[in-house]
């Protein structure tokens, strides 16, 4: 080699040492997590290094053959090409550490390690050659062509990686990777054509700058940092959103059964007290109830997942509803509720209605907590924006506490409250003023605020809405006064005597709820307390709708439901309404997206029960409260005349009722029992006989023993006259007909719907007894006749006749049972009301007669 060739190949070489000395003072000064990535590139740099520095002492060596011994010679070769495969190695690993990050597979071992093993046994034991020519001198051997066989292999691996997962990369990793593989694959491969030409330590330093610049750069790094870091955030979102879930069933199961059963405590009391109290329990309930919405409104806000959903809507009905959410808890404080409504506010807007009222209610809320004495005023007025928009202006003042100037911006803190110590008596999570600004800021407005201390403070905001109808919305507060006057006592907005439903729910406490909740409209509920305990139950009946909670040991609602749609049963076109307590963002999406038709919130209103029931019955079986044939629960009436019996006076009146209620013709009842007196005796005989009686008429028309079948049915012709069951006469009538004219194929058609009526007075009559039941005092039943009821009961439910044990059931209501046994009774009423046959053969097989 000429002194030039020499110089210029030196200076190469440590123009690269130089580079590669910057990128690991660059890369080392950085501090960096200590990820497996980071680490390959480290040795990467420093295997970098070491073959930059042999390189340089192995050109010198080759170029002074004469004066250096063979075996350094040879040792400095074997280091520095064997420094060629490690890199080379490294940067396969580091490449494939790159795309597995990206498409999330385990690292695992790598397995390709064996030819890098091999790579380097050759290059340590296979010979070095040393050839010269009238140029430079250079090395080759075996040695060396098993270092550029092992280049060859884990480049091929690289590429391969790249071309396998190129759909999944990081476009900017990718880019590094491919700039770092071309440029040494570039270098090598002259390397390897041009022996002379010594270019190696170019490679490498290139496949490092490429390496450095696009991955593992500073500001890559911090991108990287920031990356992480944004992960780490949302999983923690998702771990709270998780934790809001959870609490939000948790918390709202018990609170379900809390507010239902007050909320029939207030449908069926009349006694003054017992309602204060029960309407005490709602307020508190209700309080909490709406700590917990705060808590999860203001998750769903953080999160991004609160929506603004604009629909059509009449102002005076958000209005009324906010007015009737906030009036009582004023009058209760003594305050005076104030309303301004402008008389030419359109009517009809388009807007996201529940939101707005949302953020009034807030506003109202906190006016009446922190207003001692004085009044609340709402004010809404408008004005008129262009020839489809109006701004919807809502002031709430208040003569409350006020807010000091330094405390206004603690008003719009998540969890803060203004001078905790002086309100620390005042309930609420102090999220209500921080959503509602957060509300606006969605709807493109904002809250502003005007307050001073020790007078009161006013609340302001303006809000954009399109207008519908132009027509406008009149005397509000006239109108709002007439609907309070009007307003009574809880009764039914409808009858469906003709229709059944299931609800399958694990709380028996929610069964309950629901039984009591629709009580009065007469609907028929069957119910289920397990997802397979309603599965069985849908493949022998049809129901018009079926209530699913949600979340259900072994079986939830969600699978239950497919379950239902893969097997053939009566129920494919049945709705499927889900109940759950989890009132989180996008659970009602969930829930149609998974089949249901319909998703219902826990806890359950009875007026949301009710119209949601109304929209997914098919209409003929509905009857409504505005409907002429629509008559009101008789109980109500008779239990408010305080009378025990039937006066004569009531008897007109109360014939349309009994056909209605009961199927009966009252007159024509009392009539055929020779009076009154004699009536509640007769219709307790017959209940008692149902089940039996039909069991037989079933059982003959089945055997087609017609001289049987036609006596039984010629008894329930004349017993169904007798109480007025007339419908029921006419049909008993035609197929005894039938049966004398052994006419199969009208028995076949016609029997089941005799049946089906006949067994329905199983149901339809109870409030008849229980209102004799009420004016009667209760006969005494020995320890021995109830030893032997309850094992009749047993006996019955272990043959899952469930109907028959409720008749015992029924009989045994008639007699005074003592205290110690009316706890197990009331258990055993219980579990036969869910169908729960183990738990009543239980509470039977641990009971002191046996």
């Amino acid at each position: 080699m000429t002194a030039m060739d020499f110089y210029l190949y030196t200076r190469l070489q440590q123009g690269c040492l130089a580079i590669l000395i910057y990128i690991a003072y660059s890369f080392f000064s950085v501090k960096r997590r200590k990820t497996y990535v980071h680490k390959l590139f480290s040795v990467i740099i420093i295997c970098s290094l070491f073959n930059l520095i042999f390189d340089i002492i192995t050109v010198y060596m080759v170029n002074h053959l004469e004066s250096v011994p063979l075996i350094v010679n040879r040792l400095f070769h074997t280091l520095f090409v064997g420094s060629i495969a490690t890199v080379i190695f490294c940067t396969y690993l580091y490449v494939r550490s790159l795309v597995y990050t990206d498409v999330r597979h385990p690292l695992g071992r790598p397995l390709a390690i064996i030819p890098f093993v091999l790579a380097l046994a050759s290059i340590i034991f296979l010979p070095i050659e040393y050839n010269e020519n009238p140029h430079t001198n250079y090395s080759g051997g075996p040695a060396v062509f098993a270092a550029y066989i092992c280049i060859a292999f884990y480049f091929v691996r690289s590429f391969m990686l790249l071309i396998l997962f190129r759909r999944i990369i990081n476009r900017k990793k990718m880019k590094g990777i491919v700039t770092a593989l071309i440029s040494i694959l570039s270098i090598t491969s002259l390397q390897a054509v041009i022996h002379e030409s010594l270019v190696s330590s170019m490679g490498i330093a290139l496949l490092n700058l490429a390496f450095f610049f696009t991955v593992e750069n500073p500001d890559a790094t911090l991108i990287e940092e920031l990356e992480f870091a944004r992960r780490k955030a949302d999983e923690a979102n998702k771990a709270k959103s998780a934790f809001l879930a959870n609490m939000s069933h948790e918390i709202r199961t018990p609170l379900n059964a809390v507010l239902g059963m007050d909320e029939i405590i207030l449908h069926e009391s009349n006694e003054p007290s017992i309602v204060t109290y029960a309407e005490n329990i709602q307020n508190a309930g209700q309080t909490l109830l709406s700590i917990i919405n705060d808590i999860l409104d203001f998750s769903k806000v953080e999160e991004g997942k609160m929506e603004i959903l604009p629909t059509q809507y009449e102002l005076s009905t958000v209005i009324a509803d906010i007015l009737n959410m906030i009036r009582t808890r004023a009058e209760r404080k003594g305050l005076e509720l104030e309303i301004a409504v402008n008389e030419d506010i359109p009517y009809l807007l388009f807007g996201d209605d529940i939101r707005i009222k949302q953020c009034i209610l807030n506003i109202l809320t906190n006016s009446v907590k922190y207003t001692e004495r004085g009044s609340v005023k709402l004010s809404v007025d408008f004005e008129k924006k262009d020839k489809e928009h109006i701004l919807l202006q809502i002031h709430v003042s208040d003569t409350g506490i006020g807010i000091k100037e330094d405390d206004l911006a603690k008003l719009f803190a998540p969890f803060q409250r203004i001078e905790e110590n002086r309100n620390r008596t005042i309930e609420g999570a102090g999220l209500g003023i921080t959503i509602t600004q957060q509300l606006l800021q969605l709807m493109g407005s904002e809250l502003k605020v005007q307050s001073i201390y020790g007078r009161g403070s006013d609340f302001m905001f303006t809000l954009e809405q399109r207008v519908i109808r132009w027509e406008p919305l009149g005397d509000f507060v006239h109108h709002y006064a007439n609907l309070r006057e009007q307003q009574k006592k809880y009764h039914e907005s409808f009858h469906a005597p003709k229709a059944l439903i299931l609800v399958v729910d694990d709380n028996v406490v929610n069964l309950t709820v629901f039984n009591g909740l629709l009580k009065k409209t007469k609907i028929k509920i069957d119910t289920a307390t397990s997802g397979k305990q309603g599965l069985s139950m849908l493949a022998e009946k049809k129901y018009d709708i079926v209530f699913m909670d949600h979340l259900m040991p072994e079986m939830d609602g969600i699978e239950t439901m497919h379950k239902v749609q893969e097997i053939s049963t009566p129920n494919a076109d049945t709705p499927f309404i889900a109940l759950t307590a989890n009132a989180i963002s996008g659970a009602r999406e969930m829930f149609i997206s998974e089949g249901f038709a319909d998703y219902l919130s826990k806890p359950v209103k009875g007026s949301e029960l009710e119209s949601m029931i109304v929209r997914h019955l098919p209409k003929e079986k509905v009857i409504l409260e505005s409907n002429p044939d629509f008559v009101p629960d008789p109980l109500v009436s008779l239990k408010q005349s305080e009378k025990s019996d039937f006066a004569p006076q009531l008897l007109q009146n109360m014939n349309n009722i009994g056909q209605k209620a009961f199927g009966i013709q009252f007159i024509d009842a009392i009539a055929n029992c020779g009076g009154y007196e004699f009536f509640y005796d007769v219709i307790r005989d017959f209940h008692h006989e149902i089940q039996h009686k039909a069991n037989l008429i079933e059982r003959y028309a089945r055997e087609e023993d017609f001289k049987n079948y036609t006596i039984q049915v010629h008894s329930l012709k004349s017993s169904a006259r007798i109480i007025g069951a007339m419908q029921l006469h006419e049909a008993a009538k035609y197929l005894e007909s039938c049966g004398n004219a052994e006419n199969k194929d009208e028995i076949v058609k016609k029997t089941p719907d005799l049946l089906r009526q006949y067994r329905s007075y199983a149901q339809l009559l109870i409030p008849l007894l229980t209102i004799q039941g009420a004016g009667n005092e209760k006969k005494s039943i020995s320890e021995e006749e109830l030893k032997n009821a309850f094992d009749s009961i047993r006996e019955l439910v272990q043959a899952k006749d469930f109907s028959g044990a409720q008749n015992v059931i029924e009989m045994l209501e008639e007699y005074d049972i003592s205290a110690d046994e009316k706890n197990t009774f009331q258990l055993i009423k219980e579990k036969l009301q869910t169908k729960d046959a183990k738990g009543v053969i239980t509470l039977l097989n641990y009971h002191p007669f046996w």
